[in-house]
């Protein structure tokens, strides 16, 4: 295991700037994903924006709830910016579908966006001398392991789903039948779990594979061990 680790510190050294930049780039990339599908499938523009001050919000929380195990969630759930669409047809309006930027979610996007960029160096360190077949199972099952963590960690708001998990709305606004989301509903933390496994298992037999391979030995004959011996 030591060896796999080796391989994925010195991967990550010697492809700091790419892995870098694929870690925060998939971060951006992945907001303006859900921002461009929700738009797409609603067909209204953002026409808001607000920011919030998170640390504030933070202290208020923690000076004001006493238990930490309440505290969490809470701070878990707070905003510190939001983009929608609202229709002003109602008094002073209503989101009708909102993007929210939560920093714990950030955080673990920004994990996933870091263990996908090391898939793809790994799986670049290995084209040479691994054979496609190989490197096209890692490839999917580090997409699989991707896609489960993003699906979970999705961070949009529809009227039309007022009282369901966050990422359960992102399923329905992919077309996903509503029956079938709902279902879903109760293992999204169980699915995002899974989902990092799968990726952590990739990335340490990627990075087994890119082991040097010490050097056959050749079989010696009984008849050149007789002749050795004497």
């Amino acid at each position: 295991m030591s060896g796999a680790l080796a391989v994925m510190r010195e991967t990550i050294r010697e492809n700091r700037g790419a892995w870098l930049a694929m870690t925060f780039g998939f971060v951006v990339v992945y907001y303006m994903t859900l921002l461009a599908i929700v738009v797409w499938r609603i067909g209204s523009l953002p026409n808001y924006v607000v920011f919030y001050n998170w640390p504030a919000d933070v202290l208020n929380i923690i000076r004001s709830t006493p238990s930490v195990r309440d505290m969490l969630p809470i701070i878990g759930n707070e905003w510190i910016f939001e983009t929608g669409y609202k229709n002003y047809s109602y008094g002073h309006g209503i989101a009708e579908w909102s993007l929210a930027i939560i920093p714990p979610k950030v955080v673990v996007v920004t994990l996933l966006g870091a263990l996908s960029g090391l898939s793809v160096l790994l799986l670049r360190r290995l084209r040479a001398h691994c054979p496609a077949r190989m490197q096209g199972a890692g490839a999917a099952a580090a997409g699989l392991g991707s896609l489960l963590v993003a699906m979970t960690n999705v961070t949009l708001f529809w009227v039309s789903c007022c009282s369901t998990a966050t990422w359960v709305v992102g399923l329905s606004l992919l077309g996903l039948e509503t029956t079938t989301a709902y279902a879903l509903l109760p293992y999204g933390t169980d699915l995002s779990v899974v989902g990092f496994a799968i990726l952590l298992a990739t990335n340490y037999l990627l990075a087994r594979g890119c082991l040097p391979r010490a050097p056959r030995r050749p079989a010696r004959s009984a008849r050149g061990l007789a002749v050795q011996d004497l």
